[in-house]
């Protein structure tokens, strides 16, 4: 009987990149991150009419995809006050709405990060904009700060489920 890989949410990986790019590289990954939920939304079209036996007759819409995370505050130097690079990088896109000059910024979802060879763990893939940056401050745990990413059209990239890294 074959192994059965259930992966933990503690498996997922969140990498970051210059919009239009699809980032997969460690050095781009938000190790901050925890928590990751892909919201993916269809709206329907009601086509229903008198003609219909009786029941509606729904059609299919546009899709939404939505990124929510929180990245937990980790100082790399706390003496000199730096904290995470990518925690910097989502900051920016936020406040600039741009990562190394380009409008928005790519993020890559992917469900595990271990070693499997089935290619059905890939993960949602897209270009998004930074729509809320919220930081938390609770009097009895560390601070994070909540992360609302939605995806954009804007480099003519449709978003996607990607097994394997574009070319």
């Amino acid at each position: 009987m074959a192994e059965i890989v259930i992966p933990f949410g503690k498996d997922g990986v969140l990498f970051y990149g210059t919009a239009g790019s699809c980032p997969n590289d460690v050095d781009n990954q938000l190790a901050a991150a925890r928590d990751v939920t892909v919201t993916i939304d269809k709206e329907e079209g009601d086509a229903s009419r008198r003609a219909n036996p009786g029941w509606t007759d729904a059609r299919e819409g546009m899709k939404t995809l939505r990124l929510s995370f929180d990245l937990v505050l980790v100082m790399d130097d706390p003496t000199a006050g730096t904290e995470d690079a990518g925690i910097n990088v989502i900051r920016q896109a936020f406040l600039l709405g741009t990562h190394n000059g380009e409008p928005g910024i790519a993020l890559y979802a992917k469900q595990t990060s271990l070693a499997v060879a089935d290619t059905n763990y890939g993960g949602m893939w897209g270009d998004f904009i930074i729509t809320g940056f919220t930081m938390n401050q609770p009097l009895k745990d560390i601070q994070t700060i909540s992360v609302e990413a939605k995806a954009t059209l804007i480099h003519g990239n449709s978003p996607a489920w990607v097994s394997s890294i574009p070319a």
